[in-house]
């Protein structure tokens, strides 16, 4: 039933269950909304992440490229100096 947060939901909905048939009001409670519960249903966000969040992550790849890149020329130093 997969509720989405502040709106209605019919994923997974079975047309000839009855029950199923009204659509269900998220909650927004987490990690699983009420409905999702008594339903036993897998619970899912649409909410896109924070643009805070995502520049974190820019920075992190961005540090983490500089490291890649750092090891790899030690690693391409360490072989000329050996003569590899």
């Amino acid at each position: 039933m997969s509720a989405e947060k502040g709106g209605f939901s019919t994923d997974n909905v079975d047309p000839t269950n009855a029950e199923f048939n009204q659509k269900s009001k998220c909650d927004g409670r987490q990690p699983r909304c009420t409905t999702c519960i008594a339903y036993k249903d897998e619970c899912h966000y649409d909410k896109p992440p924070s643009l805070a969040y995502v520049r974190s992550l820019e920075e992190e790849i961005a540090e983490l490229k500089q490291q890649l890149r750092q090891a790899r020329i030690q690693a391409w130093l360490n072989k000329v100096r050996l003569g590899v």
